[in-house]
C-alpha cells in the first residue's frame, strides 16, 4: 500500500490529511467512470457540510463485486448500489457502521449475510427486484 498527502479544501496548508492507498484506488476508480464517458448509470458523492449525511450512489454502472475498499468509507451514511449485477454482499460492506440506509435493489443477490446485523444504525434496506432465498442470522 502507498499513501498519499492531499490538502484538504478548508484546511491552511499546515494541516494536511494522509489517505490510505486503498481509499485512493476507490476515489481513481470513481473518477474514472465520471469523466471516461463510459459510465452507463449515475454516481453521486455528496457529504454535507451542514450535517453528519455521507452519501455514496453507484447506481446502474456494471458493477459486479463490492470493492474491499468500501468499507474504509467509515462516515458513509447512505450507499446506493442498486441496479449492478453483484450476486454477493462483500463482508467489508459491513464495516460501514453508521449506514442508515442502503440500497441494493436490482442486483442478482440470492443471500443476504448475517453479517447485516452489524449495521446497527439502518433503518432503510431495499432488497427489490433480487432473488432472494435466505438472510442468514448470526444468532439462529
Amino acid at each position: 500500500l502507498f499513501s498519499t498527502t492531499l490538502y484538504s479544501l478548508g484546511y491552511k496548508k499546515k494541516k494536511k490529511k494522509t489517505l490510505n492507498g486503498e481509499i485512493i484506488q476507490l476515489i481513481f476508480l470513481i473518477i474514472k467512470l465520471l469523466f471516461s464517458g463510459d459510465a452507463p448509470g449515475d454516481i453521486l458523492i455528496r457529504r454535507s457540510l451542514s450535517s453528519t449525511e455521507a452519501i455514496l450512489s453507484l447506481k446502474n454502472i456494471g458493477i459486479k463485486a463490492i470493492p474491499a475498499t468500501i468499507g474504509l468509507l467509515h462516515h458513509l451514511t447512505t450507499l446506493d448500489l442498486s441496479s449492478n449485477s453483484l450476486a454477493y454482499l462483500s463482508l467489508d460492506l459491513f464495516k460501514l457502521t453508521k449506514l442508515r440506509c442502503l440500497i441494493l435493489s436490482g442486483n442478482n443477490l440470492t443471500f443476504i449475510p448475517g453479517d447485516i446485523e452489524y449495521l446497527k444504525k439502518l433503518t432503510k434496506l431495499d432488497l427489490g427486484n433480487n432473488s432472494i432465498a435466505r438472510i442468514q442470522s448470526k444468532f439462529g
